[in-house]
């Protein structure tokens, strides 16, 4: 079927995020987060119904603008690498 197989690519993505914490009320700290993930997947058709799965995953290596931050005096570590897998369950019109 055509768009069925194998497939390999590239997700880029850029966030900001803003933390806070309950135990520190009306404190907060923002920061910016940049991910480079390459992926690679599987796309089965079901038939001709339209009806497809595509499982992937990849592994993401983020950057971000704050590498330890903290609300109060909690720190939060960050991870640099992101693992990610996922199953996608769509229809093709």
């Amino acid at each position: 079927d055509k768009n069925a197989g194998f497939f390999a690519g590239v997700q880029l993505a850029s966030q900001k995020y803003e933390l806070s914490n309950t135990d520190f009320p009306g404190e907060k700290t923002e920061y910016d987060s940049t991910l480079v993930m390459p992926r690679f997947g599987y796309k089965y058709n079901l038939g001709n119904s339209g009806i497809y799965l595509l499982p992937w995953v990849g592994v993401g290596q983020v950057s971000t603008s704050n590498k330890n931050p903290s609300v109060g005096s909690q720190v939060y570590k960050l991870n640099s690498v992101i693992p990610f897998a996922t199953l996608h369950l769509g229809y093709t019109f």
